[in-house]
């Protein structure tokens, strides 16, 4: 599929920032998703290989899964778990060095209720997006490609590859959220500062519309 780039928007309103808590005992904080109505957010960490729960109302932290298949690898680039999202009573999570993408059954706490399991080896990987069918959308950074994994595990390359400008460092994922942008993907990158495509070609980052059409 195509890769069609939007314009710059100035936001309707000036946005405020504030801080909530600090988080010393984490070493590399990285996917983030809401657990539930209250306030409380799961977030990886990348450096450690564990999920956080935090209350953003209280500032409350606290480890809710350590599982092994969230560990790093051992090398010069620490980083395990990274994208995390919750569908069904399971969190999926994917695992950028151990090239894996996987699941495990949460309570609603946030805590773990059972091991985690790996559902493919899905290559380098970074966060994801679900459709409405169940299908993950997969950003490779720095693989500079998109990757569609079907609930059966199947695997497809839609947009991209290692030497691709299409998708230049893909990082994260997010349908649109209106009857017209149903099969839109929005998809952010850092232009290959990870990863030069081809050892040379770096961009700056962008937000690029993919259009997914019948893939959904």
């Amino acid at each position: 599929m195509r890769p069609f780039k939007f314009g710059i928007h100035k936001p309707p309103a000036v946005a405020k920032v504030t801080k909530i808590v600090d988080i010393p005992e984490a070493a590399f904080l990285n996917g983030m998703t809401t657990l539930d109505k209250s306030g409380n957010v799961l977030i990886a960490d990348s450096g450690a290989g564990v999920v956080w729960r935090l209350d953003t109302r209280s500032g409350d932290y606290r480890i809710a899964i350590d599982d092994p298949l969230m560990k790093p690898l051992p090398g010069p680039v620490v980083l395990g778990i990274n994208g995390i999202h919750i569908r069904n009573s399971f969190l999926y999570f994917s695992n950028s060095f151990r090239f894996t993408f996987n699941r495990v059954p949460i309570h609603s706490n946030g805590t773990a209720a059972g091991a985690a399991k790996v559902l493919v080896q899905s290559g380098l990987c970074d966060d994801f997006a679900f459709d409405q069918a169940g299908n993950t959308f997969m950003t490779q950074d720095p693989g500079n490609a998109l990757q569609k994994i079907t609930p059966e595990g199947v695997v497809t390359v839609v947009v991209g590859n290692q030497n691709s400008t299409e998708l230049v460092g893909p990082t994260a994922a997010q349908f649109g959220r209106t009857p017209l942008e149903e099969s839109i993907l929005y998809v952010t990158t850092n232009g290959g500062l990870a990863s030069p495509v081809n050892g040379t070609y770096v961009e700056g980052g962008k937000v690029v519309a993919v259009y997914l059409g019948a893939l959904i």
